[in-house]
């Protein structure tokens, strides 16, 4: 079946459209559980659904996927349009809001005009919001695909599926109007069999995943930090500080969920958050990225989040004052976004020459790689000479990758990057060590590449001698790269000294045959070994890019942050 995508005349457009979504049984509101008990739950524990058939398919469902001291209701009717959400089903109905409403339509969409449509959008939100109503939801709309529905149904949507990825990019959109908005994104998850009786109407097993991704995105709202909010983490007391036992701290930052496009900062909190980022996410991606996050005199850091969404820490170790970390004054370097390349993308291939400002020093970096032309990688390496077969960061068209670089400056305090594609690159400052420091920046080393080998297996752990003849890294931190390759499924990977075994925690969140890097600083176990376990089957490749020294201190991974679990 050939997709083919058809703009028919209006009236009739909406004809085919109304006729085939409507269904038999027009809307009933049945009674809540506590209206049943006589009773109203509390607005932090109510729900309302406002649909047209599409979600009408849960009724008899999405109520199981909510504790039993919550209520949930259902308004709508078949056909509905999103100019009459406000009017007609929202206002009639607000003594059933809480805290929560979900808005599930636009498949009858005046494609025509679609700034009427903006305006409807707005208007239902403004509607919710004078209600204070704290989460507003809208379920995004399937992208009808030949390949997932039968030919017969296939035939039926022809006329008017076309338009559903245009609704979709309309909300998308309306998520940098309202921040109350959060996307639950259907379309992301419904390119699959078996979900719909037709193309797009429920069948009970799409109604389960339909209702289990709505109860997902209510449960993210209660507990993910806000919009533009800060969240202190302890890992010190202020005697260790004081006695220059810990200076900073090695961590893994991790954004779940994220409402929309946003980014990930950590500072000390008597500092104040800069205006650089550790970690950049899309909507609802997994990403994670290493960080040295220096501590204050209370022994705290802090992670500003630009958007909300879920944040997960994990501590790897110390460092102390051998480390020598004279500044944890962050900066923002280059952003070819910005003036004064006037947003013209970093040619592939092209060194692209960085001051960091300080000369023969050790320093960490944080690199992003945003809206490459296609899938590359990019290296940090000394100017002037070819970049070794090494990379730091890996990225896929158009997303935000960002990774952390630990590397030396030349003798004008110089580092260059060079990138596969052409893209965007941006660099930040995120700490300098002194001249005398332990922590060494080293020639990038291969110490480990699956590829060629037997095929990888789920679950399967790949041990690496990172001492590989350097004494020194039995007894002090390993600095590296691990970069995941075509992994089969969703999934991530976790860095351990191999004596001490596995933890529940992790370095790299990864996505069905994604290629990703993420930085990781680590100590060793006694016999120097690192281990690789990844939780479903990945390549794996592992560079080292240097070591420690007496300046850090591996602990066993700690997870002080996880909102999901709050």
């Amino acid at each position: 079946m050939t997709p083919r995508r058809r703009r028919p005349g209006v009236a009739h457009a909406i004809t085919i459209a109304a006729a085939t979504l409507a269904c038999a049984v027009l809307v009933a509101v049945a009674p809540t559980r506590s209206e049943r008990a006589g009773a109203i739950a509390p607005a932090e524990q109510r729900v309302m659904l406002v649909t047209d058939s599409v979600g009408l398919g849960t009724r008899g469902i999405l109520e199981g996927y909510f504790p039993a001291d919550w209520d949930v209701s259902i308004v709508g009717k078949p056909a509905v349009f999103v100019r009459d959400l406000a009017s007609k089903y929202i206002g009639p109905n607000l003594y059933r809001a809480g805290d929560h409403v979900v808005i599930a339509a636009g498949y009858n969409y005046p494609y025509w005009d679609p700034v009427r449509f903006d305006q409807a959008i707005d208007t239902t939100i403004a509607t919710l919001i004078r209600a204070d109503v704290k989460h507003i939801y809208w379920v995004t709309l399937r992208d009808v695909k030949p390949q997932y529905i039968s030919e017969a149904a296939w035939r039926q949507v022809q006329r008017y599926y076309w338009y559903f990825p245009t609704v979709n990019e309309h909300l998308e959109r309306a998520l940098s109007r309202h921040p109350e908005l959060t996307l639950i994104d259907w379309a992301a998850v419904a390119d699959r069999p078996g979900i719909t009786y037709d193309a797009i109407h429920l069948n009970r097993t799409g109604a389960e995943l339909y209702s289990s991704l709505i109860s997902q995105a209510v449960a993210d709202a209660q507990t993910r930090p806000a919009n533009e909010s800060i969240t202190r983490i302890k890992v010190a007391d202020r005697s260790a500080v004081a006695a220059g036992e810990i200076t900073a701290v090695a961590v893994n930052l991790t954004s779940v969920r994220g409402r929309t496009r946003g980014y990930l900062s950590a500072f000390p909190c008597e500092q104040g958050p800069g205006a650089t980022s550790n970690l950049n996410h899309q909507r609802n991606q997994v990403v994670a990225a290493a960080a040295i996050v220096p501590v204050d005199s209370a022994g705290e850091f802090c992670v500003f989040n630009k958007q909300a969404g879920h944040v997960i820490v994990d501590v790897f170790g110390r460092f102390n004052a051998d480390a020598e970390l004279t500044s944890a004054d962050s900066a923002r370097l280059v952003d070819t976004r910005q003036a004064p390349t006037a947003g013209t993308k970093q040619p592939a291939g092209k060194e692209l020459r960085v001051d960091v400002g300080a000369p023969d020093r050790t320093v960490a970096i944080n690199v992003t790689v945003t809206q490459a032309t296609s899938r590359g990688y990019l290296t940090v390496h000394q100017c002037g000479t070819a970049p070794p077969n090494t990379s730091n960061v890996n990225f896929a068209a158009q997303l935000a990758a960002p990774n952390l670089v630990i590397t030396r400056t030349d003798a004008n305090g110089h580092v260059c990057l060079t990138a596969t594609q052409d893209a965007h690159v941006i660099v930040d400052l995120l700490a300098e060590f002194g001249a005398s420091t332990t922590v060494k920046a080293a020639t990038p080393e291969r110490l480990a590449d699956t590829r060629g080998g037997a095929a990888p297996t789920p679950g399967e752990v790949i041990q690496i001698d990172v001492a590989a003849g350097d004494p020194d890294t039995r007894v002090s931190g390993v600095i590296g790269n691990l970069t995941i390759v075509r992994p089969e499924a969703n999934g991530y990977a976790t860095v351990y000294p191999c004596a001490g075994g596995p933890t529940e925690t992790s370095n790299i969140n990864f996505r069905a045959s994604q290629t990703i890097a993420n930085a990781i600083i680590v100590e060793p176990d006694e016999d120097g070994m690192l281990c690789v376990f990844t939780n479903t089957a990945a390549e794996v490749v592992f560079d080292k890019l240097g070591t420690t020294g007496a300046g850090f201190a591996g602990v066993a991974p700690i997870r002080p942050l996880d909102t999901r679990k709050r």
